[in-house]
């Protein structure tokens, strides 16, 4: 009996031994010959974004070597996504990317670089951020969507950085900040462009816009709602229907607001007075002088 005893708990041991945990990786890889099956390693790369997702520890990278078969995605821990000098595209339906971090995530920071989403005006959105601290979106292009490019819909304060990024040809806006607890976000070299709206934010959230592009969008290049605020420097608005829609929401310092149906439509826009109009097809309701040298909204 002794011995029988022995015998199963030594094959449990063995079992138990021959049977690890898998660890997360630190870096994964993805490659359209990859299988997911494999370890998402450089010389065993996964197939799907997905599949490296989940292999990939919170504060991890996840690296294309060359396009993966399949992109659509949900990202739940912090993560980095570089697909940069890879040519990809996603044939898709839905959203391709959503971003819902827990709160148990200590770090709190998506990363997504380098990468085409196209919906083929099939896809819904590119880009949909449900919950995060921060997230960045750097060289990206985001075309051809059946609703918004982007889309923040936080219900707890965040931040948002979009960089040398291309949005386009999608039927609702580019970009639409829309965060109910505020989101606090930065747009630096965006063309966002052939959309409805170049850039749409709600009340309670707050946008700086630079060295962007809002052209040809078929409703407004910027539109901040009431309770919203809109910085827009050093930009071009032009060839929109409206190129700016305000309600005592948007500031306009050295841009180039030209070729629209109507350059100002709504109440309250403001201007440090060295913005350029030129070739609208009326200046609609013009933008009021901001503040003083010595005030809050003066050039000093």
């Amino acid at each position: 009996m002794l011995l029988r005893y022995s015998f199963f708990t030594i094959f449990l041991i063995a079992v138990c031994a021959g049977s690890p945990a898998r660890a997360q990786n630190y870096e994964s890889y993805v490659s359209n010959s990859g299988n997911d099956g494999n370890a998402c390693t450089l010389t065993s790369p996964c197939a799907s974004f997905s599949t490296a997702h989940n292999a990939t520890g919170s504060g991890g990278s996840i690296s294309c070597i060359s396009a993966p078969a399949s992109g659509q995605l949900t990202i739940t821990k912090s993560i980095t996504i570089d697909c940069t000098g890879v040519a990809f595209n996603d044939v898709h339906g839905g959203v391709l990317v959503t971003i819902n971090l827990p709160q148990s995530d200590a770090l709190q920071t998506v990363r997504l670089k380098g990468y085409t989403i196209n919906g083929f005006g099939n896809g819904t959105r590119g880009v949909q951020i449900n919950a995060a601290g921060t997230v960045i979106l750097e060289d990206m292009n985001i075309i051809q969507h059946t609703q918004q490019g982007v889309i923040d819909l936080r219900t707890s304060p965040g931040k948002l950085v979009i960089t040398d990024t291309a949005i386009s040809g999608n039927a609702g806006a580019g970009v639409v900040v829309a965060g109910a607890a505020g989101t606090a976000a930065i747009l630096d070299n965006v063309t966002s462009a052939g959309n409805t709206f170049g850039i749409a934010v709600a009340a309670g959230n707050s946008v700086v816009v630079n060295r962007s592009v809002l052209s040809g969008n078929t409703t407004a290049g910027v539109e901040g709602d009431p309770g919203a605020q809109v910085v827009v420097n050093n930009s071009t608005i032009s060839h929109n229907n409206v190129g700016v829609t305000s309600y005592q929401t948007v500031r306009l310092s050295n841009n180039d607001i030209a070729f629209n149906t109507t350059a100002i439509s709504g109440s309250g826009s403001g201007t440090f007075g060295n913005n350029r109009f030129s070739g609208n097809g009326s200046m609609g309701t013009a933008p009021a002088a901001l503040g003083s040298a010595s005030s809050d909204l003066g050039q000093q």
